[in-house]
């Protein structure tokens, strides 16, 4: 709909190449699978392809309607990524 550059990577081994044909672009989002953090298998498999971005910043956007509960195993699990923001979303859902 915004006619913007977008590459779709299901392997470690393609993000090279995908971030070299966004290499004009001034910012590049890389979206990840939401996943438990118990799932573990998933979870190295985007985990390795996300090291491969090298990314500059890591917002992790956080639904409203998650229990407060597990916001500490979710950080914990995510601490290697290096969050730098966090955005609370899904407003729109709060009863």
């Amino acid at each position: 709909v915004m006619d913007l550059p977008l590459e779709v990577v299901y392997d470690v081994r393609e993000v090279p190449a995908a971030m070299q044909r966004l290499e004009t672009c001034e910012v590049v989002i890389v979206d990840t699978p939401g996943r438990s953090p118990r799932a573990k298998d998933a979870n190295d498999q985007w985990q390795q392809m996300f090291r491969a971005c090298a990314p500059d910043e890591v917002h992790l956007l956080v639904p409203a309607t998650m229990r407060p509960d597990m916001l500490p195993a979710l950080t914990t699990a995510l601490a290697h990524c290096r969050i730098s923001h966090a955005c609370i979303t899904k407003f729109d859902e709060l009863h």
